[in-house]
């Protein structure tokens, strides 16, 4: 069973930085609408339909909140769902970002100029990290498309 982390950026500080651990949705008063947080610290009990101990939740922009994959690149990093991704597969470096795919319930790599869901799956960058490979046939995070949108321009994967 894959560990259940999120991320999401805080909306706190002008710096936008990621926070790690599990996302809820809540209305902390009333008339405010609904609003994003990830718990960073364990410990924090559902108790009668409220999540208590909110000083240990940090509110983040929805539009960022992404799920783990189970799986670290070839220098241990953890895969997130919209991290970049690059590897060498057929000679040529492919440059990719983590999705969820829900054809095949399962996260893989999006190559722009591909759109046959099993191609993401069977991703062979992906496969490599899976099998716990460290060489450049494995994937590297080298961004997110929060942060570096700019990289998804450039390798093989995206001509």
């Amino acid at each position: 069973m894959r560990e259940r982390i999120s991320r999401g950026k805080r909306t706190d500080n002008n710096e936008g930085e990621f926070v790690y651990g599990i996302p809820v949705e809540g209305e902390p008063l009333l008339g405010m609408g609904k609003r994003t947080y990830i718990i960073t610290k364990p410990g924090v009990q559902w108790v009668d339909g409220v999540y208590m101990t909110y000083d240990e939740c940090i509110e983040v922009d929805p539009d960022t909140v992404s799920d783990y994959t189970g799986l670290t690149d070839r220098n241990n990093k953890m895969i997130f769902e919209g991290d970049i991704v690059s590897g060498t597969a057929y000679s040529s470096e492919w440059i990719g970002v983590i999705v969820w795919i829900d054809e095949i319930a399962t996260f893989g790599v999006r190559y722009f100029h591909r759109t046959d869901p099993t191609a993401w799956q069977n991703s062979s960058i992906l496969t490599a990290v899976s099998r716990h490979k460290q060489d450049k046939f494995a994937a590297q995070v080298i961004g997110n498309i929060y942060d570096n949108p700019e990289l998804l321009k450039g390798g093989a994967g995206n001509e």
